[in-house]
């Protein structure tokens, strides 16, 4: 798994920490294994691109596991 350890590539990937790396996995692994995330969701419309855009579901621990990475920005 040398692709989850912290490195200088990581880092320039805006990776703070080897934490931040975990954390960002963790959600990754459960959206992954997840039978309600990633399913498709209702379009939301985008005004920066003045178009329709597909969504995907996220169930509450996906969410939450997401919201957990982001405590490293």
């Amino acid at each position: 798994m040398g692709e989850r350890r912290f490195t200088q590539a990581r880092r320039e990937q805006g990776f703070r920490s080897q934490a931040h790396l975990d954390a960002f996995y963790v959600a990754y692994d459960h959206k992954q294994a997840c039978g309600e995330c990633g399913q498709p969701g209702p379009a939301a419309w985008l005004e920066g691109d003045a178009s329709w855009q597909p969504t995907e579901r996220e169930c509450a621990e996906g969410r939450r596991l997401e919201v957990a990475s982001w405590q490293f920005l």
